[in-house]
């Protein structure tokens, strides 16, 4: 596990129900927290009661499940997010990678391959000419019609 930290400024101190020492922390980001004493580390700085929130950073995407992401896992403090390879869409359930419409996964699932949709297995509902470009097709009539 990495550790990582936020620094604040010590705003008032308190006693939780289990009797363990609390200090409510002013982040720098904005954020007030009630911390647990045995997380902070005094910083020293001119007329201010500085400390710095050190946090165990548990890797999800080290784990079995892998951020339960379709492709990758990125590891981030405190959090894990989920990165699709080039040419890749995000799902909306924000881990699921997928290919654009008219494509379709590699068999290795690292790369989208265009769907030919003029190949004769494919139903592309032209009478004459089809034309197939990256993610869809067209149809077209010969000269003179």
């Amino acid at each position: 596990m990495k550790e990582w930290y936020r620094t604040g400024t010590v705003m008032n101190t308190a006693t939780s129900e289990m009797g363990e020492f609390l200090v409510s922390v002013m982040f720098d980001n904005g954020d007030l927290r009630l911390v647990p004493l045995s997380q902070l580390r005094l910083v020293k700085r001119p007329r201010f009661c500085q400390v710095k929130h050190v946090i165990q950073d548990i890797d999800e995407c080290n784990q079995e499940f892998k951020g339960n992401c379709s492709h990758r896992c990125v590891n981030s403090p405190g959090s894990y997010y989920c990165k699709c390879p080039n040419g890749f869409q995000m799902s909306q359930d924000n881990k699921t990678c997928k290919c654009p419409k008219g494509s379709q996964e590699s068999k290795n699932r690292t790369v989208c391959l265009n769907i030919d949709e003029c190949n004769e297995n494919v139903k592309n509902n032209c009478s004459h000419l089809c034309i197939n470009s990256a993610g869809r097709y067209y149809c077209n009539c010969p000269n003179g019609f």
